[in-house]
């Protein structure tokens, strides 16, 4: 299951990152953007948090780092929550994009959850997920409850509830 929720914050990492190509052979001109700071994802939520918005119980975060976005990733008894903060806004876009392709479905807009949001749920090998993505300033997040034997709406509800308590310490 870790390896199936890995290659999914992969897929989606790696379609945020991509970049169009240029022609344009001019010298780039200088940055003055610098990379965003790291963030402790794990630290975000608490075990409360977690157990009162999804129900999971026991499950000890694990940190990574992957295309430039921030992840932290609990499981417990056979759920799995992942959660990923990005560090540009393009990976807003580039999440939908991702994840409606890996479902084969229609993301549907999400209204009082950050400044944007969508939700879509579908499978990750054999296991139900549902994906909220969300946007607060330029920073978007997205969280993944994995497995269970919830339905999709109270998917949604659970990840609803993590992105708020997330949203809210950005």
């Amino acid at each position: 299951m870790a390896l199936r929720a890995a290659l999914v914050v992969l897929l989606v990492l790696t379609a945020g990152c991509q970049q169009e190509s240029s022609t344009d052979t001019s010298a780039p001109a200088p940055s003055t953007a610098t990379a965003p700071a790291e963030r402790d994802v794990c630290g975000m939520l608490t075990m409360d948090e977690l157990k009162t918005a999804a129900g999971l119980t026991e499950a000890s975060g694990q940190s990574s780092k992957s295309g430039g976005a921030d992840v932290c990733t609990w499981t417990a008894s056979g759920r799995s929550v992942i959660v990923q903060v990005y560090p540009y806004a393009s990976a807003y876009d580039s999440a939908r994009s991702a994840f409606e392709g890996q479902y084969g479905a229609t993301a549907e807009e999400v209204t009082a959850v950050g400044e944007k949001a969508f939700y879509i749920d579908g499978k990750t090998g054999q296991f139900p997920t549902g994906t909220l993505v969300a946007q607060k300033g330029s920073t978007p997040i997205s969280v993944q409850v994995m497995g269970g034997t919830g339905d999709a709406a109270t998917r949604k509800g659970e990840t609803t509830a993590i992105a708020h308590v997330i949203l809210g310490k950005l």
